[in-house]
């Protein structure tokens, strides 16, 4: 396939004598490549040979992949522009490899992050992505990621060109007696630095009691805007959110949460609209419809005519 520009292929069955990049790489022209595996699948995705440079200057891959991988994998794609792993883990013994290349060309960059020490990550960044304008970094590791002093200081030493940040943190909470808002709160984001740039911060918390639950997605650089009294009286106004996701029907009843800035919405497989528990109507008071921008249903029974 010497005229092949643009791959998309998935795998759902096992490649043990194969190693997919050692192929892809030898495509000459090729710039667009989106590789993705299913979860039983093994295969390696090291290359046998850091000294072949493919033409790809966009890369996503959706496979476990450790930083020893990624960095073998950056050694072969000189002309990479955008960047994209879900999900990266620590390496097997915990020893990272001493890889580093700098991307001149390489600007945006988007990590999904499970089981990495935060050492391990600030070592591959500084080695690997100081040149990047835009980073997206999605963890579940909140223990390791959610300290702004130490991202600000890794911007500020080894990121120069970095424009637009984004930290997606996710965890959960198994008490109802946890403050939620202070439990989730980033340490380190009362500096200047923070409301001096460009950066948007987003965290995701699921609250868990007995069967209830719901997730929000934060932002916390965000505009604040004026509120109803009589739709705010008595609750908890979060100005801070942007996106809300509903999953359990029953909270669009008894809600005590408002969310004035709130421009997303997104809608659960449970929350059918034939059931008691949820009411369309409810949502008025949860969030102002009329500044709705995004709209995510995720369910078949929905009355769309009622929404």
């Amino acid at each position: 396939l010497p005229n092949l520009s643009s791959l998309t292929v998935h795998f759902d069955h096992n490649l043990d004598e194969i190693n997919i990049f050692d192929l892809i790489f030898q495509l000459p022209i090729l710039k667009y490549c989106k590789i993705s595996f299913s979860e039983n699948v093994r295969s390696s995705i090291l290359p046998t040979s850091t000294n072949t440079f493919s033409s790809i200057e966009h890369l996503i891959i959706i496979k476990i992949c450790d930083l020893n991988t990624l960095a073998a994998i950056l050694l072969c794609v000189p002309r990479l522009r955008y960047l994209s792993i879900d999900c990266i883990q620590q390496p097997f013994n915990r020893r990272i490899t001493d890889y580093s290349l700098v991307l001149k060309k390489l600007t945006s960059v988007s990590l999904t992050i499970r089981q990495t020490q935060f050492d391990d990550l600030e070592s591959f960044i500084r080695k690997n992505l100081c040149q990047v304008q835009t980073l997206y970094i999605s963890t579940t590791a909140y223990s390791h990621s959610s300290d702004a002093k130490r991202w600000e200081k890794l911007i500020l030493s080894d990121m120069p060109y970095l424009r637009t940040f984004k930290l997606h943190i996710s965890g959960s909470i198994v008490t109802v007696h946890t403050d939620r808002d202070q439990f989730f709160r980033l340490q380190g984001l009362s500096s200047p630095f923070w409301f001096q740039r460009p950066c948007f911060f987003t965290q995701t918390y699921k609250f868990t009691s007995s069967e209830r639950y719901h997730v929000l997605v934060y932002s916390i650089l965000t505009d604040k805007s004026s509120l109803e009294k009589n739709t705010c009286e008595q609750k908890t106004i979060l100005d801070s959110v942007d996106h809300v996701i509903i999953e359990d029907p029953e909270l669009t009843s008894d809600c005590s949460k408002y969310f004035p800035n709130a421009n997303q919405l997104s809608l659960s497989l449970l929350c059918r609209a034939r059931s008691k528990l949820f009411a369309i109507d409810n949502l008025q008071y949860i969030i102002p419809l009329k500044q709705i921008t995004k709209l995510n249903i995720s369910n078949e029974d929905l009355d769309l005519d009622n929404l």
